[in-house]
């Protein structure tokens, strides 16, 4: 828990903005955080974290004063919209 006065870490995570309210988090803590504001769908334990210093295992220490900005990578394919031209012209 934070600190009484402790400032709040605002970080982005998938282009959005999502307020950390301690310094340093588990790379899982950061992609709970994430699913809680809508940053990215499922469960946190089917993707991986990746921030300007690379990619994290889900119980690595994060100081968010050293890396804020991160995307999340599905370990598994997913589906894609299929498209083929021949269908258009129906």
């Amino acid at each position: 828990m934070a600190e009484a006065g402790a400032k709040s870490e605002e970080i982005e995570v998938n282009g959005i903005k999502v307020e950390a309210r301690e310094r340093k988090l588990t790379a899982h803590q950061i992609l709970e955080l994430a699913k809680e504001e809508g940053a990215m769908p499922g469960d946190p334990e089917n993707y991986f974290l990746i921030g300007d210093k690379g990619r994290y295992e889900q119980n690595a220490e994060i100081d968010l004063e050293d890396d804020h900005r991160f995307i999340t990578i599905p370990k598994e394919p997913t589906p894609v919209a299929c498209f083929s031209p021949d269908e258009s012209q129906h």
